[in-house]
């Protein structure tokens, strides 16, 4: 007993120092880039890798993808609703010079988003033509020789344009491509499926959210520097929780919105304590309401089953028809990150407590726009299939599978896994 109570206390042990180093990388990350503090509103950071050649005697034939948007405008109002609740407070003459000077960049960024709300922005575009030169670059033998590319996105228009930007520089790199082109909701119901529970689910990860922000997050200095101490301007202002929460994703959309708004930016409204926990708290929101959380991993995984059986089944069909290049397809942040968890991809995809997110790179790092997912299929003169993942560009393994050479998998063992058996 008193081994085993020793071995349990070097456990634990372990356990806090890790923490306290994902922390402290989660800490010197934001300190050195304030961005690193927003994860889902990240622009897409590509980065040289070294590429895994595949086994004598195998090539690439087939491209299986699926991208999230790239850069976007904010997609709803409230989401800049920090301009409007400063506007209330200076209305009843009780912001401080700091907060007048805010608002002042808060109303260029608000304005920047009429009538774009949601849309794709210029360095969304360029994201993914730069991921298509990229694709097309790392298996030329797939692209050059023509063949079919099956494209398809979700009912949201800033897929549709990232579609759109995507096929129209591989086509300009590969003229004898034939492209097709799918949007509507049965594509939506693929690439956006809803978990089995999604209304419960949302309202059980909000409860839970609102309690941890709560607990991480405090207001009171954040608001004390931009709006006076008076009981006019605490009721203008509204709930400092939502305020600072609204503030935070004003301050996210400016990288995103670099070309648009010129360089301005706001993140020096909060200090470097309150990026941070804020940055703790939305990371934990969006992981545990899209990701692999040990809370709600189980319930949310179940939105990727359709995805799952879409890459099975197109892949079959490209291995037996031949001539079908690739599969690209178009969605968001909230169908990749189920996928990759349901498959069981490493780093993006792990089950950790929601309260850990930012103590794995991995996790705040990897679900940034234009996110990605692509299966690469490389076969040989006797049939047999091989598969390589590639998650933003870099060979990523797939737990609990067993690889014939290193990152390649056996497409019949994948294919059992995106099936569930």
């Amino acid at each position: 007993m008193k081994r085993f109570g020793t071995a349990l206390l070097l456990v634990l042990a372990a356990s806090v120092v890790h923490a306290a180093d994902g922390t402290r990388q989660f800490e010197a990350a934001v300190a050195a880039d304030a961005e690193c503090a927003t994860g889902l509103f990240m622009r897409y950071r590509f980065a040289e890798s070294r590429e895994t050649p595949p086994p004598d005697g195998y090539s690439p034939f087939y491209v299986s993808h699926y991208g999230r948007h790239g850069c976007r405008y904010q997609q709803k109002t409230r989401q800049c609703g920090a301009a409007d609740a400063l506007e209330r407070v200076a209305a009843v003459g009780a912001l401080t010079e700091k907060g007048e000077e805010l608002l002042g960049r808060l109303r260029r960024i608000r304005d920047a988003h009429v009538g774009m709300w949601g849309e794709l922005a210029e360095l969304g575009a360029r994201e993914h033509r730069a991921l298509a030169r990229r694709m097309f670059g790392r298996f030329p033998q797939v692209f050059s020789g023509g063949g079919r590319v099956r494209c398809s996105a979700t009912t949201y228009s800033r897929c549709h344009t990232s579609m759109a930007n995507f096929a129209c520089e591989m086509k300009g790199l590969a003229p004898k491509l034939e492209f097709g082109f799918a949007v509507g909701e049965r594509c939506s119901d693929v690439l956006l499926h809803p978990a089995d529970d999604s209304e419960s689910l949302r309202e059980d990860v909000e409860k839970v959210r609102g309690g941890y922000f709560r607990k991480m997050f405090d207001p009171k200095a954040l608001v004390g520097r931009l709006v006076a101490d008076s009981p006019a301007a605490r009721e203008a202002l509204g709930d400092p929780y939502e305020f600072a929460e609204s503030l935070f994703y004003m301050a996210a959309s400016c990288r995103p919105l670099s070309v648009e708004l010129a360089g301005l930016e706001t993140y020096d409204a909060f200090t470097f304590d309150e990026l941070v926990a804020l940055g703790r708290c939305m990371n934990a929101k969006w992981y545990m309401g899209m990701g692999n959380s040990v809370e709600f991993g189980a319930r949310t995984m179940t939105a990727a089953r359709k995805l799952a059986e879409d890459f099975a089944a197109r892949a079959d069909e490209a291995i037996s028809r031949g001539g079908i290049a690739a599969d690209l397809r178009f969605g968001h942040d909230s169908g990749l990150w189920p996928f990759v968890g349901l498959i069981g991809l490493e780093g993006v995809g792990d089950r950790v407590p929601y309260s850990e997110v930012c103590e794995h790179p991995a996790l705040w790092r990897g679900m940034t726009m234009a996110a990605n997912v692509q299966m690469a299929f490389f076969r040989n003169k006797d049939g047999d299939v091989l598969v390589k993942v590639l998650y933003n560009e870099k060979e990523t393994p797939v737990r609990g599978l067993e690889p014939v050479s290193v990152a390649y998998y056996r497409w019949s063992d994948l294919r059992s896994r995106l099936l569930g058996n």
